[in-house]
């Protein structure tokens, strides 16, 4: 499912927090024992030098250990293959000279015995667990369904709004837990874990409780500009002004539709969901035009997309105001697409994500 988290993704986290701090390299030792005696193979990610780093062992008896020379309190990763299965991956911190990590079984947490940083990331995961035995109830769920049923939309919908509310749920521990913990290492690892999920809704504010050695790391810095960027396009906020030209060559500039009320959708014509949701805005902008209600397309299409561009929004009719501006796309911090944004006659954003039955409904609601 969409939420679900692979260890590429934290690997990604790990990597991009690689040089939030100081250097301060240690040698640490990692012994790992498994409770069913198997023998199998193991790869161990960490930080050295702000690089990632990986070591390897081919072992038998359940046993393995890893001499390291790695960077204090920096989060490790060890990805386990056992029985030709899919690798499992375990997180940990390198917060003590000698880490014991015992696994019992591959469905349960292992026990580390580490220092405060493993205790704050085992109690976090006690926490969260029951919320990731839901997603894999949701996959079973969407796997057990027959190939017709997989492709029903209304399916697929209830499935992901499900999905969504289980990780709202997770975040929800996660925020508690960088409010309580600003400096913990754990804080701007889960932060960005939030991040990666698109769930951007009051997020700045606990980007803000970070200490600033992490703030001032680069990919952090672009991520507190998106989160800026994301705070302006709130709900109730005056929408961004923008100059461009449209698919004529004419001026545009948001502020001159003051008095209506405008969907100001963000899309591409290589965007296949994007394509799908037009026919949905079409018949919108058919029912309310006469309403004060009209449609401003922006594409994030780059330049040599610009006939495929032209030929998208003919083809599909968006006979309304078109736009090709990706840095449009950057002011509203549209991190993926379709997305939108509706703009009441006095510049506010009053909704946004407004897709399919939801667009009528809004609409109907405030223009009927």
């Amino acid at each position: 499912m969409k939420f679900s988290i692979k260890a590429a993704c934290l690997l990604l986290i790990l990597l991009n927090t690689a040089g939030l701090s100081a250097q301060n390299a240690k040698n640490y030792v990692v012994n790992t024992s498994l409770s069913n005696k198997k023998g199998g193979y193991v790869k161990l990610f960490y930080n050295y030098n702000n690089a990632i780093q990986t070591d390897s062992i081919v072992f038998k008896d359940g046993l393995f250990s890893f001499n390291i020379k790695g960077e204090k309190d920096k989060k490790a990763i060890l990805n386990l293959y056992v029985d030709n299965a899919e690798a499992k991956a375990y997180n940990f911190y390198l917060d003590k000279d000698t880490i014991n990590i015992k696994i019992e079984s591959p469905d349960e947490l292992p026990k580390v015995d580490g220092g405060a940083l493993n205790a704050q990331w085992t109690n976090l995961q006690l926490q969260t667990s029951p919320f990731l035995a839901q997603f894999k109830e949701i996959d079973a769920e969407y796997y057990a369904a027959d190939s017709i049923k997989q492709k029903s939309e209304p399916f697929l919908d209830a499935l992901v709004e499900r999905s969504r509310s289980i990780k709202n749920k997770i975040n929800e521990v996660y925020k508690a837990f960088i409010k309580e913990n600003p400096t913990s290492q754990v804080s701007p690892e889960i932060f960005l874990d939030i991040y990666s999920t698109d769930e951007k809704d009051g997020l700045y504010p606990y980007y803000k409780m970070l200490p600033e050695e992490y703030r001032n790391d680069d990919f952090m810095k672009i991520v507190g500009e998106d989160l800026s960027a994301y705070e302006k396009t709130a709900i109730g906020n005056l929408a961004p002004d923008f100059k461009s030209v449209d698919s004529n060559g004419k001026p545009v500039t948001l502020s001159n539709f003051r008095g209506k009320y405008v969907l100001l959708d963000f899309w591409a014509s290589w965007c296949v969901p994007c394509r799908k949701e037009n026919p949905e805005v079409v018949k919108a902008y058919a029912q309310w035009k006469d309403k004060k209600f009209t449609v401003i397309s922006v594409s994030i299409d780059v330049a040599e997309g610009d006939k495929a561009w032209r030929a998208a929004f003919t083809k599909d009719k968006l006979v309304w105001t078109n736009i090709r501006e990706p840095k449009i796309g950057t002011s509203y911090s549209v991190s993926s697409i379709p997305q939108n944004f509706l703009i009441d006659p006095n510049g506010k954003i009053i909704a946004k994500e407004l897709r399919g039955k939801y667009l009528h409904q809004e609409l109907e609601e405030i223009l009927k």
